[in-house]
Order: structure tokens, then C-alpha cells, then sequence
């Protein structure tokens, strides 16, 4: 059992919980279950790349809230999402807030698209705010392995890869947005 928490808003706790299976490939079921044992929501994360998915418990102004967090990346083009959501009484998505921002980091190659370094961090800024009122339910993106369930926060694993990043080197010291912004103007965007 993961906890419990209001996310239908209804006043009454529903559990959640997490069931591994280990099938060919190991997968993972979220359910919230109401407190009859009635499963209100589910929902699936592969450990397959396409299945990749995390779920966060968020407490924002005394309200539970799920928050899906999605941050995809194939050849080096990248589209990051999140949906804070809550749920109504027959467990659909009633979403409150979404984002998403997409780049490449694919620098100095032809294929490169584009890197927006301001927008990037306008989305980080708002996710990691978010994050700061969460706790990790579930996550198979290896991207963020090793994120603290407690306090969770998304410092971007390639953005502190020197060897990735062409040579910039993350400076622990600044805020992730000041790095984003220095990164920027390091690969000339």
C-alpha cells in the first residue's frame, strides 16, 4: 500500500496501491481503490521505453491530486509532458493543469531542430514546482531512476553530462534554471 489519499475530492480516503507483474517484460499496475475495495482508477507503466510512466501523489491546497509525468526522448528528440489531475466519482481524469515542451538535443548536427532554453525552463520551473508538493507513486522511466520518492525533482540527467552535452559542464551551485539559460547560450541558441 502506497498511502492514502482524496483524489476523487469527495471528503472519504481511497488506497492506493501497486501491483508488479513479471511477465516477459515487467510491468506495474497503480490502483486507488475506494474504501469499499472498489477499484476507482487504474493505470499501467512498462518498463518497455514506449511504456514508460511515472505518477506522483500531490497535495496542493489542502486537495490530492495524481500528476502524470512524461519525459520522452528517441534520437535525441525530446517531448516532456505532465497532467496534474484529479479524479470524479466514476474515476475519470478531470484534468486541472497540463504542459508539455519539446526540443532536440541533437547539437551541431544537421538534424538539429532547435533548443529553447527560456521554454524549457519555464517547464521545469513549473514541473519541479508541482513535484515539490508530491510523492512518487510509481515510475519505470529510467530517466528518473534514483529520483528521491520523498522529494521528488527532475534535474534533467543529460543536462549534467558533460560528455553529453557537447562540454558544458552543470554547475551544482545554480538553480537548474540558471543552468538551462547558461546551457542555452553554451550551444548558441
Amino acid at each position: 500500500m502506497l498511502g492514502d489519499y482524496d483524489f476523487d475530492q469527495d471528503g472519504t480516503l481511497e488506497t492506493v496501491e501497486l501491483e508488479k507483474h513479471d511477465d516477459v517484460y515487467p510491468w506495474f499496475e497503480l490502483r486507488v481503490k475506494k474504501p469499499d475495495g472498489t477499484v476507482l482508477w487504474r493505470e499501467e507503466a512498462h518498463a518497455a521505453h514506449s511504456g514508460y510512466n511515472s505518477l506522483f501523489a500531490c497535495k496542493l491546497d489542502g486537495k490530492d491530486y495524481l500528476l502524470r509525468y512524461n519525459p520522452t526522448m528517441y534520437q535525441g528528440y525530446a517531448t516532456y509532458a505532465y497532467t496534474l489531475f484529479s479524479l470524479d466519482a466514476q474515476g475519470k481524469a478531470v484534468p486541472v493543469q497540463e504542459e508539455s515542451v519539446s526540443f532536440d538535443v541533437n547539437w551541431g548536427s544537421p538534424m538539429h531542430e532547435g533548443f529553447d532554453g527560456v521554454a524549457l525552463a519555464d517547464f521545469m520551473d513549473q514541473l519541479n514546482g508541482l513535484l515539490a508538493h508530491g510523492r512518487l507513486l510509481v515510475t519505470t522511466d529510467t530517466a528518473l531512476e534514483g529520483i528521491d520518492p520523498e522529494h521528488p525533482q527532475d534535474l534533467l540527467w543529460w543536462l549534467q553530462d558533460g560528455t553529453f552535452c557537447g562540454g558544458y559542464q552543470y554547475d551544482g551551485d545554480k538553480s537548474l534554471r540558471e543552468n538551462l539559460l547558461e546551457f542555452a547560450e553554451f550551444i548558441g541558441t
